[in-house]
């Protein structure tokens, strides 16, 4: 009975270190799905204890939109979508790899959240890889009945709304808050989900993190 309860009080102390973890809750915006054709067009990163994720300062944010690559072009869908243009990547964007190189100093040695893990993983392959949370692979087993799109999640939870969803800043910041909620909910049972991908039909996985579980 000494021993349950010493290895309970450890769990505890354990759980309580990884609470005060910082995280980089990530969101790209790109022109398109595959990562070895396509490229990033907007970074929104968040770096918190999660604790303080509405209360930010701007220390804690990255975002910026990043130009068009020597033969790369933005589809019409993806300015419907997002509402970013080619002239607004042309005035503000900054180049591809100076992009990466001020997120990869952003992220330092935090853990990754980002909502489809293994689609933003791929398009920063060229970085070193971080332990993640992929909070779409939570909410699949979590809520196994309902639709697991950022969108229709936030609104579930009833999150703050954001001025338009698909910009990078503002997804970022419904999967920090997706995030808080599951560690509430689960409290040291989230490190079950540290870099875990699951496997769905109506979205297969075109890269698979060199770090990544997979669930089948």
């Amino acid at each position: 009975c000494k021993d349950l309860k010493l290895i309970s009080k450890a769990k505890t102390l354990l759980w309580e270190r990884r609470d005060n973890m910082i995280y980089t809750i990530l969101d790209l915006e790109t022109t398109g799905l595959d990562h070895n054709t396509e490229q990033i067009i907007e970074i929104g990163a968040i770096r918190t204890d999660l604790h303080d994720i509405n209360t930010l300062d701007e220390d804690s944010i990255l975002g910026m939109l990043v130009s068009l690559e020597e033969g790369k072009y933005l589809p019409g869908r993806i300015v419907e979508l997002t509402g970013i243009t080619k002239k607004e990547l042309d005035k503000y964007g900054v180049p591809l790899n100076e992009a990466l190189a001020k997120l990869d100093e952003f992220i330092g040695d935090t853990t990754i959240v980002a909502h489809h893990a293994a689609f933003d993983l791929g398009f920063i392959k060229t970085l070193k890889p971080r332990d993640f949370f992929c909070t779409r692979t939570i909410a699949t087993i979590m809520y196994p009945n309902s639709s697991h799109s950022l969108v229709h999640l936030a609104e579930m939870l009833d999150f703050p709304p954001t001025p338009r969803h698909h910009r990078a800043l503002n997804d970022a910041y419904h999967a920090g808050l997706l995030f808080k909620h599951f560690t509430e909910r689960l409290g040291s049972e989230i490190e079950m989900f540290r870099n875990k991908i699951i496997v769905m039909k109506d979205r297969p996985i075109r890269y698979r993190p060199p770090n990544a579980k997979l669930i089948v």
